[in-house]
């Protein structure tokens, strides 16, 4: 499985006055998993730990090869699980971890979340639970197998594993439209979606809920933000202000809290912290110019 080259950052992150590296790769899914994987990843933590903030996030399933990787989702920090899963999330977070840490794991797409996973996406929204729960115990061998093969051929054996559970599922045609309302309507009415898909507000809403961690208001929110922070990242929209009016965000002060409950910092703060690990996160897989819909990585 190639490396994507472009998509290989490193990210420096001011910790306890120490510079804290944490190396990303990113690694395409195989052909069978386009549209239900959005990505492979490694993480590396170097010689100091890292305790930053991160994005909402689309639904993670993760392997932990070494050290741990803990989770503050605003209570107490959640060590997860060897092999472990986390629902799509709606609010920024933050990740804790060792020095020395490495884990991998894949992004889900809502049409992947509907089809590998056992659980609707908003009950395990800013949770971390062992993967065995929703995908079977096949899935508590996966740490030991990969530590077997080695650090490089652990995104491999977790898309080989993914492909066997794949077993000729198909996801729900509707997901699909959704997702592209998310990403383009999404400042319109919520009733206009159900009622091209023929389902009430109210089933639509549950039904966003199980497949995409929210209902379609919040959804839309989410991705409006985190697109104009890829944006800045990126260099696209220098100015935090234009961001905002390129989102259609009502007013500015719209714009910042949304911002800041997606992004976890205001856009100003964003903008001037080009070194931090959310915006290292944002730009992991942005590339200009090119659409990448509900795969955006920072989703």
């Amino acid at each position: 499985m190639p490396n994507w080259i472009s998509c290989h950052r490193e990210a420096g992150v001011n910790n306890l006055n120490r510079r804290a590296p944490a190396q990303f790769s990113y690694f395409e899914p195989s052909a069978s998993l386009k549209g239900l994987v959005a990505f492979h990843y490694r993480i590396e933590v170097g010689d100091a730990p890292l305790d930053v903030g991160i994005c909402s996030l689309l639904g993670q399933l993760q392997i932990t090869l070494r050290g741990t990787n803990a989770y503050d989702f605003g209570g107490e920090p959640e060590i997860g699980p060897a092999a472990a899963i986390s629902g799509p999330t709606t609010r920024a977070a933050r990740l804790i971890s060792p020095a020395g840490s490495v884990a991998i794991g894949c992004g889900l797409t809502p049409a992947g979340w509907s089809v590998f996973i056992n659980a609707s996406a908003s009950s395990l929204a800013h949770r971390v639970v062992r993967l065995s729960e929703v995908m079977g115990a096949d899935a508590d061998r996966l740490p030991s197998a990969c530590l077997a093969a080695g650090f490089d051929e652990g995104p491999s054996l977790l898309d080989a594993f993914l492909r066997a559970n794949l077993k000729g599922r198909i996801p729900d045609p509707r997901i699909a439209k959704i997702d592209a309302w998310v990403l383009r309507d999404g400042d319109q009415c919520a009733d206009s979606l159900a009622s091209k898909l023929s389902m009430s507000r109210r089933s639509l809403e549950r039904f966003t809920s199980s497949t995409h961690g929210a209902p379609p208001k919040l959804l839309a929110a989410k991705y409006r933000a985190l697109k104009a922070a890829a944006r800045m990242a990126a260099g696209e929209v220098p100015d935090w202000r234009d961001a905002a009016e390129l989102g259609d965000f009502v007013d500015q002060s719209h714009f910042i809290r949304h911002f800041k409950r997606h992004v976890g910092m205001t856009p100003r703060a964003f903008n001037a912290a080009s070194d931090s690990f959310v915006h290292c996160l944002i730009m992991g897989r942005w590339q200009p110019g090119k659409d990448l819909g509900i795969a955006l990585w920072a989703s």
